[in-house]
């Protein structure tokens, strides 16, 4: 039984403690999307997109 609620505790955590990005996350995604820019051929892909939508609107 110990277990079962050491495994729930710690799924609860991973899901709730990953809300905020720090730098390091934040600089690598700007990568992210400068390199996925580059290989469509200047444009934006559709996903990163969507996710910038998501961020933004998490941000607000």
């Amino acid at each position: 039984m110990r277990t079962v609620g050491m495994i729930l505790m710690t799924l609860m955590l991973a899901v709730v403690g990953c809300d905020r990005q720090g730098p390091g996350e934040r600089l690598g995604e700007k990568v992210d999307h400068a390199a996925d820019t580059v290989r469509n051929g200047g444009k934006e892909p559709l996903g990163d997109r969507v996710e910038d939508a998501v961020h933004e609107l998490r941000d607000d």
